[in-house]
């Protein structure tokens, strides 16, 4: 129900995203995946989606770090 794949967001000196490349000081990536098939858990009747979730922050060089 939500986004998944491989997202990027440029972030500027104050944590707030934008869409100048001048102002970018740093860049979230992240990465979401869920299954492709219903995992059954303890209850049988009920299956879950698995789902994961990855994210990491990288500070460009020569630029100050947020």
């Amino acid at each position: 129900a939500g986004v998944r794949g491989l997202t990027f967001r440029y972030l500027d000196g104050m944590d707030a995203q934008t869409l100048d490349p001048a102002s970018v000081r740093a860049i979230e990536v992240a990465v979401v995946g869920v299954t492709d098939e219903p995992i059954h858990d303890r209850d049988l009747l009920r299956p879950l989606v698995d789902s994961f979730a990855l994210m990491t922050r990288v500070a460009l060089r020569n630029g100050p770090r947020p």
